[in-house]
């Protein structure tokens, strides 16, 4: 059996892409992914290309040419994904369209469920409909995965974020950062201030944005290894972040963070 993700999703994500790649192979698929990052249309295509790999009949999935991946690249599948939204006529997720969920949920399936809360922040998912939810997260039903998406980490209520594995969306220059660091070794980028600052320059984002991006490669990094190298760098990154925000010189806080990094 063989995965093949989607070229594209490859570019624009790939320590996530790698991250379930590794799942897959070894078969640890958790059964609640919170899935956050502002860019909501490759979360949901993420989603879609998940949804295509467990449910594939071929060898090499996804094949895009069985039934089932026909019908989940046409939006006509009659079980897969099944996506919760909120409706025209409301603020915020129904209590009602929950309970039709666990229902559906309910009732067997010749298929991979997959489930797709979109937004699942607190202001959109109430503590009412998440509470109805929790059980079911805690207990899934069979080859059911639910996925959470979100924009922020902080905007999602905390009964939800600790059940479910919790995998960050890089921004796009998240991604300029990550081939910035592969090109030039990583380690070049702690210790050449210069050569950060151009890289800054050219790009033309604000040290806090750098930091900010520089923050969600080492966040990927720590998703991916387990290594608690990342999480001190991380904790290096915010002490920056925040002395920055607090009107310190930016050259010498930038220049502090690399040299200790």
């Amino acid at each position: 059996m063989n995965f093949k993700f989607n070229t594209k999703l490859k570019q624009e994500i790939p320590v996530v892409i790698d991250f379930f790649e590794k799942a897959l192979y070894s078969n640890k698929i958790f059964h609640a992914y919170l899935l956050t990052g502002k860019n909501h249309e490759i979360k949901e295509n993420f989603c879609l290309e998940i949804a295509k790999i467990l449910n594939c009949k071929s060898q090499e999935k996804p094949c895009n040419q069985c039934q089932n991946c026909n019908w989940i690249n046409q939006a006509s599948h009659p079980e897969v994904p099944i996506s919760l939204t909120v409706e025209a006529d409301s603020k915020e997720i129904k209590v009602k369209q929950i309970e039709t969920l666990l229902k559906k949920l309910s009732n067997k399936s010749l298929f991979y469920r997959i489930i797709i809360m979109n937004p699942a922040d607190e202001e959109f998912l109430s503590k009412q409909s998440a509470n109805i939810l929790l059980k079911t997260i805690e207990e899934p039903h069979e080859r059911t995965i639910f996925f959470f998406l979100a924009e922020d980490y902080d905007s999602v209520l905390a009964t939800i974020k600790s059940r479910c594995q919790i995998i960050n969306f890089p921004e796009f220059k998240d991604l300029t950062i990550n081939s910035f660091a592969i090109e030039n070794n990583f380690g070049e980028i702690t210790n050449n201030y210069f050569k950060v600052s151009e890289f800054v320059k050219n790009l033309k984002i604000s040290n806090l944005d750098f930091l900010k991006n520089l923050y969600n490669f080492c966040l990927n990094k720590f998703i991916e290894s387990h290594n608690p190298f990342w999480l001190n760098k991380l904790e290096k990154i915010e002490i920056a972040q925040n002395r920055i925000i607090a009107l310190c010189n930016e050259k010498y806080v930038i220049e502090e963070l690399l040299f200790n990094f």
